[in-house]
């Protein structure tokens, strides 16, 4: 995508600027306040990121988690929704054939920016994914971490329909949400709609079947199971994290000490088509 200039909508003829290598098509002012807040907290997060923290085993868990679900990667076109600074993109631009990540934060998609190669085959879009499109049937794999923010079950189900026309037949949706664990009913964050602590951003917590029947709509295979497990004394134990939750989450009982669920949508349904 060229550094600056436009895009325009060979159906609708509307056009969006490129600033930076970013194709911007985020209108701000019909945001839910939630989303909107959140937008201008990522964004201030953003101008000082570090990545330091993408390889401590806690997101370790659950980034080799996640990319299992999506192989195979190499020769796909991959949508992403809610890329924030590339803790993904950066490696799946390696192997996808094409890329288009998409977020509303536009200092995140700058930070992205900076880990990705001129030869990297990945477009930039900065935009609101629950007022977003892209032609039918062009990607291979959907991918989101965002589903635990979205701050209305309108919002989610509109990002289940975006991801449902995106794919190609044979393609799956993987995305991934908070889980209304035992650690987190333990620790008395039973709460199910609330905010994180520490930028009171929105997130909601999910029950394993309540988050399968809600995408069961709009995809005929459902696969949700638990992730990123860390179980008590495990660190007293010396048991090592990373493999320690890849073997938890098969394991009934111990999966229960996990913090996000990761599902696995294929074969869309034909009522995808329409949006509402």
């Amino acid at each position: 995508m060229a550094a600056e200039g436009a895009l325009r909508c060979a159906n609708c003829q509307a056009a969006y600027p490129v600033r930076d290598g970013i194709a911007i098509m985020c209108a701000t002012d019909e945001m839910n306040p939630d989303s909107r807040y959140e937008r201008e907290q990522r964004d201030r997060e953003a101008v000082q990121a570090s990545f330091d923290w993408e390889t401590l085993p806690w997101s370790r868990t659950e980034m080799l988690s996640t990319l299992a679900a999506l192989r195979p990667i190499s020769g796909t076109a991959l949508l992403e929704l809610g890329c924030g600074c590339g803790r993904y993109t950066h490696l799946l631009a390696r192997q996808a054939e094409a890329l288009i990540a998409v977020d509303f934060s536009i200092h995140s998609l700058r930070q992205l920016a900076t880990r990705l190669g001129p030869a990297d085959p990945v477009a930039l879009v900065c935009a609101d994914i629950a007022r977003f499109e892209v032609a039918s049937r062009a990607f291979d794999r959907v991918l989101s971490t965002a589903t635990s923010n979205l701050p209305t079950l309108r919002h989610r189900d509109v990002m289940y329909w975006l991801a449902g026309r995106a794919l190609v037949r044979g393609g799956k949706f993987v995305f991934s949400a908070h889980y209304l664990g035992l650690r987190e009913r333990f620790q008395r964050q039973a709460q199910k709609s609330g905010y994180y602590d520490s930028n009171r951003i929105y997130r909601y917590l999910f029950g394993l079947r309540e988050l399968r029947d809600e995408v069961r709509p709009h995809f005929d295979r459902v696969r949700c199971r638990r992730i990123q497990i860390s179980l008590p004394f495990a660190s007293r134990l010396g048991l090592p994290p990373v493999a320690t939750s890849r073997i938890a989450e098969f394991i009934s009982g111990l999966n229960r000490f996990a913090s996000l669920l990761l599902v696995t949508a294929r074969e869309p349904r034909e009522t995808v088509g329409n949006k509402n």
